[in-house]
């Protein structure tokens, strides 16, 4: 898959800096996400988007935010482990935002570019919101994906 629009670019360009900054290589990095090593270098070059979940690794491995890896912040500083995703409080903080916002479901998802069905499979916690959607999200609306994935 080539990354549509380059996100796989603006979005995860620091974690080549990251590996080669605690000088890893490569395969290093695959093996400790426990990814081929293909896969992880389709990230670093930006042909294909790192799915949450491994994202949440990378920030731990790195010990940095999760909203700097994303471009969305230049403050790298995280002095604590993410746990994993729990999608229940996705799902409350995507209504939350979408609520304090003002926007209708229709509204919301024609703004990060997808349809209203995915928009509410998210909002109700039966699917986890993708890294492109989250990406979109944050962008558009100033938010932070840590508060979204994890705030409670």
């Amino acid at each position: 898959m080539v990354c549509e629009n380059n996100y796989g670019g603006i979005m995860f360009n620091r974690i080549k800096e990251l590996r080669e900054y605690e000088d890893y290589s490569m395969s290093q990095v695959a093996n400790k996400l426990n990814v081929s090593k293909s896969t992880y270098s389709m990230w670093e070059y930006g042909r294909d988007i790192i799915p949450l979940r491994r994202l949440i690794n990378l920030a731990n491995l790195y010990h940095v935010k999760i909203d700097y890896l994303m471009n969305l912040t230049d403050d790298r500083t995280n002095t604590k482990l993410y746990e994993d995703i729990d999608i229940q409080v996705v799902a409350n903080n995507l209504h939350t935002l979408r609520e304090s916002l003002n926007l209708t479901q229709d509204k919301i998802s024609q703004m990060i570019h997808i349809s209203r069905s995915t928009w509410e499979s998210y909002e109700q916690g039966r699917v986890l919101i993708t890294t492109i959607p989250l990406y979109e999200l944050c962008k558009k609306y100033n938010q932070s994906a840590e508060h979204i994935l994890f705030h409670k």
